[in-house]
């Protein structure tokens, strides 16, 4: 489960616009190795300051909001009987790679079967058309989670 987590999160922070390049990355220096290093202004590291440590905070915060979550109602208030919704969100790759990923959460032993799994990846957007909140995804959003039989209120994840 917290492996299934962790690809979400990270998915939603490393979520890029990919363009076709004839660059050769074999010569790129891995953001992991690239240390307080740059690349086009951004400095490596998995973490602030070019950081492969992850700040205590981090871990702390993260342990906070997960020990959060739990089955909500239809209205989002705590319930026994209620679900947990789980969703990705992104552009046509996070639809490729969540319908993979979809298929694997109904393997794992011992998945909480309060864990709803939506894939909100949608084919032909990119992050310009996600970003704008009347968007046509946001409906394709939308339409997924009551398609899932949950409510905006109980996505937590």
């Amino acid at each position: 489960m917290n492996s299934i987590l962790s690809v979400f999160i990270l998915s939603a922070f490393f979520s890029i616009r990919v363009f076709a390049q004839s660059t050769d990355v074999s010569t790129l220096e891995p953001i992991n190795e690239l240390g307080k290093g740059e690349y086009k202004g951004y400095t490596g590291g998995l973490y602030p300051n070019g950081s492969n440590t992850m700040p205590s905070a981090f871990y702390t915060d993260a342990i906070a909001a997960a020990s959060a979550v739990q089955p909500l109602d239809s209205k989002g208030n705590p319930s026994a009987n209620g679900k947990v919704g789980l969703i990705s969100i992104g552009p046509s790759t996070v639809f490729m790679f969540s319908e993979d990923l979809a298929t694997k959460i109904t393997r794992v032993p011992g998945i909480n079967p309060k864990i709803t799994f939506i894939n909100g990846g949608v084919p032909a957007q990119d992050l310009n058309k996600i970003h704008d909140q009347q968007a046509k995804y946001w409906v394709n959003v939308e339409s997924r989670v009551a398609q899932a039989g949950l409510t905006n209120a109980q996505i937590q994840v």
